[in-house]
């Protein structure tokens, strides 16, 4: 009885103890007094609240939040007007409804951050931030609809040290704006209308780390509008109209370290002597080739970006420029018209690259040839590209136009760990493809034309290191006797993560059709296929040429014989066939007779004809008759070679 009493004593005691922390807690929290104004507000609502954050960044604990949402400027005015200069580390205000922003706003606070977002702000009174000059050290004013700012906003905010006038409709800035800003590190213009930038418009932000004016209408930027930004690491263009750029733009920023111009219309860039530059982005621009971009002296490049341009080929002499570029381990070469990869295009960063993508292009092949020095010295049959990349750990060739891996092919990639081949056109795979990636971790062969792999081709690759392997979405071709992939794929455990499916690889042989079980003999077939793909091929492409040339003589042949036996057109019928040429004597027949040359008594004969007597007939009579004409052949002593006359007519159509 006595040690419930006790207990129950003990239980009240810890009650009440409760009671009074919570209570003191309590009456020191600043936040009481601040809602405590707010409550005795015209309303049936507090207008604002606010609540105790904690700085994360800054180890700061128990700041003082107001948030003010969903009201109009005049509530919130006299919600702010009933603090009494109360000290308060963040003002938010959002979705409100506030077009002008008054000069006594915050007359009545003290401020170290101040945020007004989606409140239709358009207008900003001269004196608005003039209550809190000396205190406010962050100001955001995204997401609204100002078209300019007064010169003299800013003015006097020397503490500032961050400003977002993102996402409104500026359309021009000047170096006034800015003066008096001299320890701001973090300015943010991106998603206006600028269309241009002054010359030194940032002159006074000696202190500046961040500047974005990304997604605005710049169409070039001039040698000088950085100039005294020595302390800036971060710098974004990006999604503008940007055309050209002058070549010593980005000379002044020697702590540079993010540059971002990509989405834009450049086709033709020079950045030199950036000592601290790491990371560039110059995707999205118009640069055919490589050589249009010059980079030199950026000794502390890792990573390079020039994904999405119309680059066609990769030479020998492109990457030249990057040969000080030693700590360069990234390069991403996506979605361009890559077709053709020299032998040594990546021997200048071949010690320090250890992630090269290459998808979405046109890559038929590992192999290539010099094309340099055409001498038989210098022409390399069957190398790799890659070959001489032995640091290289990632190597991404997705959605590109592969069609076998041959042996050699991923020769000195001593290091990689993960290979991308996915969605090609692979239809063949040699039985050493992968003997010197015994590091492989990843590897993904899924959406291509597979139908068999040789056994042993992953005998080289370690189990117990493998995370991910795909090889689903292909063709594959299973015979019950010789099937071994299904088996391997399981031995592999987790590792096994296919995207789709692996048709009849899953199976067990009973589970294979019966025809299939009895073609014994499809083994050697695919494997004569193998063999003799590139024979086939060859004999292909010979039997076309032939047959093309044939056809192509065959045509010129008949072209010929048509124009060679081309009929000549009859002859018309004309007025003058009527027209009678011997003139006519009633129904006499008028005979001429004309002397025959073989006759010995003709004065026309001589000594030189008398050998040809036998080759020339009769002398012939013409007889001409009113109507016709006639040809008769003259009687002779020699009635044996008389003959019949020949009539010749003039006939009427």
């Amino acid at each position: 009885m006595i040690t419930q009493l006790i207990l129950n004593l003990f239980r009240s005691i810890l009650f009440i103890f409760i009671i009074n922390i919570i209570l003191i807690s309590a009456n020191q929290n600043p936040c009481h007094p601040i809602e405590k104004s707010f409550s005795e507000l015209d309303g049936a609502s507090p207008v604002c609240q606010c609540s105790l954050t904690n700085d994360v960044s800054q180890n700061l604990s128990n700041k003082i939040w107001i948030g003010c949402t969903n009201q109009k400027m005049p509530a919130i005015f006299r919600a702010l007007f009933s603090l009494n200069d109360t000290k308060i580390d963040h003002l938010h205000v959002w979705n409100a409804l506030i077009n002008i922003l008054p000069k006594d706003m915050f007359s009545k606070i003290k401020l170290d951050k101040l945020t007004i977002e989606d409140s239709s702000v358009g207008i900003i009174r001269k004196e608005a931030f003039s209550n809190v000059e000396n205190t406010l050290k962050e100001l955001s004013l995204r997401n609204n609809i100002m078209k300019s700012i007064d010169e003299k906003i800013f003015l006097n905010l020397a503490s500032l040290k961050y400003l977002d006038l993102s996402s409104n409709k500026l359309s021009q800035l000047k170096r006034s704006h800015f003066s008096k800003l001299v320890n701001l590190e973090t300015l943010l213009l991106d998603n206006n209308q600028i269309n241009s930038l002054d010359d030194g418009i940032f002159n006074s932000l000696t202190k500046l780390k961040t500047l974005t004016i990304s997604n605005n209408r710049l169409t070039k930027i001039t040698k000088d509008v950085f100039k005294n930004l020595q302390n800036l690491e971060s710098l974004s263009l990006q999604n503008n109209f940007i055309e050209s750029i002058e070549d010593e733009a980005f000379s002044y920023l020697l702590s540079l370290k993010h540059l971002d111009i990509s989405n834009n219309r450049i086709g033709k860039l020079k950045i030199t002597h950036l000592p601290k530059l790491e990371i560039l982005f110059l995707s999205n621009n118009l640069f055919e080739q490589i050589k249009d971009i010059n980079l030199q002296n950026l000794s502390n490049l890792n990573t390079l970006h020039l994904e999405n341009n119309k680059i066609f080929k990769i030479s020998n002499e492109d990457f030249k420029f990057l040969k000080k570029s030693q700590k360069l381990y990234s390069l991403i070469l996506d979605g361009n018209n890559i077709s053709w990869i020299d032998c040594f295009a990546f021997e200048p960063i071949k010690m320090s690259l250890t992630v090269l993508s290459l998808q979405k292009n046109k890559i038929a092949s590992f192999s290539c040839s010099s094309t340099n020095d055409p001498s038989p010295s210098n022409i390399y049959l069957d190398r790799s590209v890659f070959e001489l990349l032995t640091s290289l750990k990632k190597l991404f060739l997705s959605y590109n136009s592969i069609n076998s891996i041959n042996e050699g092919d991923l020769n000195g990639l001593f290091s990689l760990q993960e290979l991308n081949l996915d969605h090609n056109k692979i239809i063949k795979i040699s039985s050493k493809s992968f003997e010197e990636v015994k590091n492989l971790k990843k590897l993904f062969l899924n959406n291509n034309l597979l139908y068999y792999l040789p056994k042993g081709v992953f005998d080289n690759l370690d189990i117990s290191n493998l995370i991910s392997v795909d090889i689903s979405e292909n063709k594959w071709e299973c015979i019950c006797e010789q099937e071994w992939i299904g088996s391997w794929l399981s031995s592999i455990g987790q590792a096994n993560t296919p995207s789709g499916t692996l048709g009849c690889l899953i199976g067990k042989c009973e589970n294979i059709p019966q025809q299939q079980k009895d073609n014994k003999n499809n083994l050697e077939i695919i494997k004569n296929e193998e063999e003799n793909n590139n024979l086939i091929y060859w004999i292909r492409l010979i039997a076309c040429i032939l047959a093309i040339s044939a056809i192509f003589f065959l045509i010129i042949a008949g072209y010929v014989y048509v124009q060679e036996n081309r009929l000549i057109p009859l002859l018309q019928f004309s007025s003058s066939d009527t027209v009678q040429l011997i003139p006519s004597n009633k129904n006499k027949t008028t005979i001429f007779s004309f002397p025959n040359p073989l006759n010995k008594n003709s004065k026309f004969n001589s000594n030189e004809e008398e050998e040809e007597n036998n080759y020339f007939p009769p002398s012939l009579s013409i007889q001409a008759k009113a109507g016709k004409v006639v040809i008769a052949k003259e009687e002779g002593n020699n009635k044996e070679s008389k003959k019949e006359k020949k009539v010749v007519r003039f006939c009427e159509k």
